[in-house]
C-alpha cells in the first residue's frame, strides 16, 4: 500500500505492507472514512467567489507560491482573503510563502469541473 500526503506542508510518502489482509482493509477503510469526514466538512464552507479564485490560483502554481504572486493590485483584500483562508485551514502561511493545505486540495479539485464559479464543492459518494 502506498500512501501520500501532507504534513506541516511537506509531501510525505510511505509505503506499507500489513499482513494479514484484513488488518490492511481495516487501514482502508480507517482513512477513506477520515478522507470522507474532510470532504464532508469542506462541503460546508462557504467561500466567496475571491477566496476560491485565490485558491486556484494557487492550485495553478502546484499548490505554493510566494505571497507576492498571491497578492493581488488591492493588497489589503488580498491579504485578508489568505488570512481567512489561513483560519479556515485551507491554506498555510509559512515565511516562504503559501502553501496549499490538504483540505485546500480537496476543495479545489473538487471544485476544478464545476461551471458555475462559486464556492460549491459536489457532494461526496455516501
Amino acid at each position: 500500500m502506498d500512501l501520500q500526503y501532507v504534513s506541516d506542508g511537506m509531501a510525505v510518502s510511505l509505503d506499507l505492507s500489513v499482513e494479514p489482509p484484513r488488518t490492511q482493509h481495516l487501514l482502508g477503510r480507517h482513512l477513506r472514512q477520515n478522507y470522507h469526514d474532510v470532504r464532508k466538512r469542506v462541503r460546508q464552507l462557504d467561500l466567496p467567489k475571491p477566496a476560491v479564485r485565490t485558491l486556484h490560483k494557487l492550485y495553478s502554481f502546484r499548490g505554493t507560491a510566494s505571497p507576492w504572486v498571491m497578492l493581488d493590485d488591492s493588497t489589503d483584500a488580498s491579504v485578508d482573503i489568505l488570512r481567512g483562508l489561513g483560519k479556515a485551514d485551507l491554506v498555510c502561511l509559512t515565511d516562504g510563502g503559501v502553501e496549499l493545505t490538504s483540505r485546500g486540495l480537496i476543495l479545489v479539485t473538487e471544485h476544478v469541473g464545476t461551471s458555475d464559479g462559486g464556492a460549491s464543492v459536489p457532494p461526496a459518494d455516501d
